[in-house]
């Protein structure tokens, strides 16, 4: 499972990456202005949620007990 973990963070870093990038090629609003800036705001949001939830699950379900 530590797989998961590591595919959520390299989905997590990617998402935060583009984020910033749509966010100053769109302008840095605080809210959507156009369709276009607010699918990629979905978008990058959907990763990030993907992202932190392959992390959590591979972090919970990893079968090994920390003690």
């Amino acid at each position: 499972m530590k797989k998961l973990v590591k595919v959520g963070s390299f989905i997590f870093i990617g998402a935060i990456i583009l984020n910033i990038l749509e966010t100053a090629y769109f302008g840095w609003n605080q809210i959507a202005m156009s369709k276009q800036e607010e699918f990629w705001d979905v978008v990058c949001q959907l990763l990030v949620n993907t992202g932190c939830g392959l992390m959590i699950v591979g972090d919970v379900f990893d079968g090994s007990t920390s003690k």
